[in-house]
């Protein structure tokens, strides 16, 4: 296949993994390509198969009530941490400085020989 463009002529068919013209996009998720996102989302939200026929929980909710029982438990700082940044999103951490001065970057690097010698002064 070859397409003429006013500035050159283009060939497509001699590099078949580059993007074809009219589809910036590239060729996308080949047809009945199964994602595993999607095929986990379907199983959190199935009814989690329990002895007390009763409740009707989820996997969904058998997970997070492990995930708040494991976190409370064990103590898991990290996993409460986690859970607590699911909620409210992690903390900004804003850069400070002079707002009217530009962000000065300064960057550093060590010879093998200070590296060796512990020399951390060199620039």
């Amino acid at each position: 296949m070859t397409k003429t463009n006013k500035k050159k002529t283009i060939k497509n068919d001699d590099k078949p993994w580059q993007f074809k013209l009219g589809n910036p996009g590239g060729p996308g998720r080949p047809e009945g390509a199964v994602s595993v996102v999607e095929a986990i989302k379907r199983k959190l939200n199935e009814r989690y198969p329990d002895a007390n026929k009763k409740t009707k929980r989820t996997y969904l909710d058998v997970l997070i009530a492990k995930i708040f029982e494991k976190s409370i438990q064990d103590g898991d700082v990290s996993m409460m941490k986690d859970v607590i940044d699911r909620v409210d999103g992690k903390p900004k951490q804003p850069l400070t400085g002079d707002p009217d001065q530009p962000l000065t970057i300064k960057m550093v690097s060590y010879s093998e020989d200070d590296k060796k010698n512990g020399d951390n002064d060199s620039v």
